[in-house]
């Protein structure tokens, strides 16, 4: 289920408020991580500290905090129930999280839980509208991949947005994501034939109102 560009899926359970899901993997077992909401408010995640002393847990509770250069939080367990799983992957590549946040990049599994507390939470699309809001209210802009720079060329020619675009990605290491604004009526032509011609990969193409959005990423030394 895509939400406003960002990506929920529809098998999880969500607690629209804390920016968390939630996913049975057994009769009395869930797994919990944190939504994309979340991971792009935070953005590049740095750091993330597990409470693995904890052998319990309360719904709205900490299970770790989260840290990055422009955020720092909790994450907070949509439900009560016993801690019987970290995945302490993601202190040491927190990355993940942001990469892979309804994957690799989950929190913890949750054992012993009242099922009764799921009716409390939204699944799949019965979410969407609440995620809607919270994106809106938050203002997140989700795209396929987390951007590590923006290029804003508003009333600048392509041919000039594209010299800039260069410039930055000449001095950036292979894998870097650049998220590009344009307001040329041009761009989108002059953006996938840049592409083609230096081999780096336009990710995304997106207008909204008189702008275009592009997400590109460094394939090329």
């Amino acid at each position: 289920m895509q939400v406003l560009y960002c990506e929920f899926p529809d098998d999880s359970y969500f607690d629209v408020e804390k920016d968390v899901w939630l996913r049975p993997t057994s009769a009395d077992t869930a797994r919990i991580g944190i939504t994309t909401v979340l991971s792009f408010l935070a953005g590049h995640i740095q750091k993330i500290k597990l409470r693995t002393e904890n052998e319990k847990v309360e719904a709205g509770q900490s299970v770790g905090t989260i840290e990055s250069g422009k955020y720092f939080g909790a994450i907070r367990s949509p439900i009560s129930g016993k801690l019987v799983r970290f995945n302490s992957r993601v202190e040491a590549e927190p990355r993940i999280v942001n990469d892979d946040p309804y994957g690799d990049g989950w929190i913890a599994d949750i054992q012993d839980f009242d099922q009764n507390a799921l009716a409390g939470l939204l699944k799949g699309n019965a979410a969407s509208k609440k995620l809607e809001s919270r994106i809106k209210e938050l203002k997140i802009k989700c795209f396929k991949k987390l951007p590590e720079e923006q290029l804003v060329s508003v009333g600048v020619e392509c041919s000039a947005t594209l010299a800039n675009l260069n410039e930055i990605l000449n001095k950036a290491p292979i894998g870097r994501v650049v998220h590009v604004v344009s307001d040329d009526p041009l761009a989108e032509i002059e953006m996938i034939r840049w592409s083609d011609q230096t081999g780096n990969e336009l990710l995304e193409t997106r207008e909204e109102g008189k702008l275009v959005h592009f997400l590109v990423e460094k394939k090329n030394k």
